[in-house]
């Protein structure tokens, strides 16, 4: 546990020296302590100011014309103050004191994630919320926001080091989970090409969060198709809530040092703030097996190592890992005998790029926030936002470990708010800098952008007792992995992006255009009504319609593949209901019955996936997206048939039919174990598809007295084209004539492997044999 040895909490305001100040003190009711660092907000006649009080509790808010106002007062864990106060323009200066009451529960607690930006009570949502407040966070200090997430219910939390986590709602949680739609502001806070949900690269500081909402259960009705399992809303503090400087210094054990600055001002109408955190620490040290082994040299040097027989060492437990020595007990006596040292035998460089592919667990991580806003009325602002994080430390993927090494990401954002519209557009990216497979020292190389275009307006029929919330938005991923993650370059040590490498790979005539990339549109309509049909009753509509470019059908519906080209393509529509029923009994409590679908379409690695993930024997290990599905080749009788790998076939991959005495077998890779399989279960496999969930759902909040609030949720899930994790679909064959125990030797004999048709990875050598890929002896292949 980290240790907060340092706390130091500054607070102050910029103030400009005007005709007419607003002064006084603010102060605990009960104890008549000072409150610092309270925020005084005046507004109205155009004015929206304010200041934070000093060490002793006092403000000062200047340039305050004559006229009648509202006062706000808040104050961390504490209720706010509202009031009136009345500016009469005779004196240079007037006083206003207030007194502030704790607040053991928030009552009036309000939520704008539910309905997409309708402010309404946490008893009034049509869904499971949950908040983390602006106390919970500022109570502790974590890495990152990801931290905070660990106790609310219904979220999966899994932490896989002092800077990396992975979050799921209601289960099927995964390295990679896509399935809880995570928004910073309204903006999708997700890593372009890998649709992943990195918290350590939330450019926010705890300082800088008003609240977090968590929204369970399918909300693609509102926030489109990756909103499968829920909504996380991230919502920081406009500059004009929260005036003033706050400094933050924390220090702990496994060398955990976190500073953190946040301040805000004003001059006018015109807000601003920036915050910046940085985070150093020394995470837990764990090596895979197959991770020492991939830098050992007796596994790597195939002529002179002795992996084999270490292997059967360690197996009987008469071998062990020291550090990275390697302390051999041969007969078993308890006497070590033999003892392979680590310095003669590490290879720090596996594959020769020139980078040092050895396991480094020391974490750094640089972020800040850059937000301007300029209010035109209380009604209308505009914003934009900058956000930078620059991030070292060890992600889990499902493919391995990987060492993400400085990697950037930035984000643009600009928002427009008036009256009862909503406009915004933002822009994500990605450096990967030289993050690399922790296994295979693999480089990724990863230039991704994801652009984002919404639109939304709000309104309110009277007399039909229904208030209506619609709005639509366009969303484009355009992943540049140079071919290291996605097949759109050369990959190897130093790849090139098909745009960048004066060559035609679309075959169209024209030489590194921006569509020999792979790009993916969606497009998306929704709505929402929310109706009262009498004093308990109301009844919520919500609908959306989505298409997306990676799932066509050619009997679908006809709409612009891509607005660059304006090429015309039929899309398999994606439509998302939800209906509920709301019952109020009373003020502060509700029942709710609900139906809803949702969709998480798939990202562009589950369409076009393409990397080293791992070696057994002599074949590479890929791990492929699934865009066109994955077919066989049988023979006339319909049996499964095999590529020939067998000495004698004159090193070329033939066809040929499965012998009898053998069996198809995966491999124990990626710390998955072997399994042994039958060639019925390779006939056809269908093409990715968005996943789908339908669920029913009943539920209660409200208050149970004046401190107790009491919330719960039964629902019912039912899931169609499962998005699972990696499958294996390419098993080898394995020889068993010898007997089955020959399957369990470390360097069994492989008759060949089962290709798919579509993706086998086997090129024709040019030979005239169909189907054969000629391999000259010694060659590197």
């Amino acid at each position: 546990m980290k240790k907060i040895i340092s706390l130091l909490i500054l607070a102050f305001s910029l103030v400009v020296s005007q005709q007419t100040s607003l002064t006084g003190t603010i102060t605990d009711k009960s104890s008549g302590e000072s409150l610092i660092g309270a925020n005084v907000i005046i507004s109205g006649s155009s004015l929206n100011t304010g200041a934070a009080t000093d060490f002793d509790g006092n403000y000062k808010v200047q340039n305050i014309p004559e006229g009648s106002y509202k006062i706000k007062i808040t104050y961390i864990g504490y209720s706010d103050f509202t009031g009136t106060i009345q500016i009469t323009g005779d004196e240079s200066t007037q006083s206003f004191d207030a007194q502030l009451s704790i607040s053991a529960i928030q009552l009036q607690e309000y939520v704008v994630t539910a309905s997409r930006g309708k402010r309404e009570k946490i008893t009034d949502a049509p869904a499971a919320i949950s908040i983390i407040s602006e106390l919970t966070i500022r109570n502790a200090s974590n890495p990152n926001l990801g931290d905070y997430f660990k106790n609310i219910k219904g979220v999966d939390f899994t932490a896989s080091g002092l800077d990396s986590y992975n979050l799921s709602a209601r289960g099927f949680n995964s390295s990679f989970s896509s399935r809880l739609l995570t928004l910073t502001d309204g903006r999708m806070a997700n890593v372009p090409s890998l649709r992943l949900i990195a918290y350590n690269v939330i450019p926010l500081t705890s300082d800088d969060v008003k609240q977090i909402e968590v929204v369970l259960g399918p909300s693609s009705a509102l926030y489109g198709p990756n909103a499968h399992a829920g909504v996380v809303n991230i919502i920081s503090k406009r500059p004009i809530e929260s005036l003033g400087t706050v400094v933050g210094l924390t220090g702990g054990s496994r060398s955990f040092n976190k500073a953190q600055v946040r301040h805000a001002g004003q001059s006018g109408n015109f807000g601003y703030k920036f915050s910046l955190v940085n985070f150093t620490a020394h995470d837990w040290e764990y090596i895979e097996q197959d991770e020492r082994k991939a830098h050992y040299y007796q596994w790597e040097n195939d002529d002179f190592g002795n992996g084999d027989i270490l292997d059967d060492y360690f197996d009987d437990g008469k071998a062990w890992w020291n550090g990275w020595d390697i302390e051999v007990d041969r007969d078993g006596d308890g006497t070590v005998d033999t003892t392979y040292l680590g310095k003669d035998n590490i290879i720090r460089d596996r594959n020769d790029d020139g980078i040092d592919d050895m396991p480094n667990f020391d974490i750094k991580n640089t972020r800040f926030d850059i937000r301007t806003d300029y209010d035109f009325s209380p009604e209308h602002f505009v914003s934009l936002n900058y956000g930078f994080a620059q991030a070292t430390n060890i992600n889990i993927t499902g493919i391995g470990r990987y060492l993400a090494d400085d990697w950037i990401y930035q984000f643009y954002q600009a928002r427009w708010i008036y009256k009862n519209w909503f406009a915004q557009a933002y822009l994500n990216t990605s450096n990967s800098g030289i993050t690399r497979n922790m296994r295979t020292g693999g480089i990724v190389k990863d230039h991704s952008k994801f652009l984002h275009i919404q639109f939304q307006h709000n309104l309110d029929f009277s007399f039909l007792n229904t208030k209506l919330i619609w709005g639509g938005d366009y969303q484009r991923t355009m992943p540049k992995t140079f071919g290291t993650i996605l097949p759109d370059g050369s990959g190897g040590n130093n790849p090139i992006s098909f745009d960048e490498d004066g060559i035609d790979n679309d075959g169209d005539g024209e030489i590194d255009e921006w569509d020999e990339l792979i790009i993916t549109n969606e497009y998306g309509l929704y709505a929402q009504s929310q109706s009262k049909l009498s004093d308990h009753f109301q009844l919520i509509l919500s609908g959306r319609f989505d298409l997306h470019s990676g799932q066509l059908d050619e009997d679908g519906i006809p709409f612009i593949l891509d607005p660059r080209s304006g090429e015309i393509a039929n899309f398999s529509p994606q439509l998302s209901p939800k209906v509920g029923l709301l019952w109020k009994p009373k003020e502060n409590q509700t029942f709710r019955l609900t139906a809803a679908r949702a969709f998480n379409t798939p990202s562009s690695q589950g369409l076009y996936l393409d990397i080293l993930a791992a070696q057994y024997s002599i074949f590479p290990v890929k791990a492929r997206g699934n865009r066109t599905g994955y077919s066989y080749t049988r023979n006339a009788n319909g049996d499964l048939m095999m590529y020939d790998v067998r000495d004698g076939s004159r090193s070329e991959f033939r066809w040929a039919d499965i012998p009898t005495d053998a069996v198809l077998y995966i491999p124990a890779v990626l710390g998955r174990p072997a399994t042994f399989v039958s060639g019925d279960d390779y006939k056809y496999l269908e093409p990715i598809k968005s996943e789908e969930v339908w669920t029913y759902e009943f539920g209660y909040a409200g208050f149970i007295g004046q401190k107790t609030r009491a919330t719960f949720d039964l629902y019912y899930s039912t899931y169609s084209d499962f998005v699972s994790d990696l499958t294996w679909v390419t098993p080898v064959v394995l020889d068993t004539s010898s007997g089955f125990y020959s399957v369990d030797n470390p360097d069994p004999d492989i008759l060949g492997f089962i290709p798919t048709e579509n993706h086998s990875g086997i090129k024709d050598g040019g030979d005239g044999v169909p189907g054969a890929y000629y391999i000259e002896y010694g060659s590197a292949n």
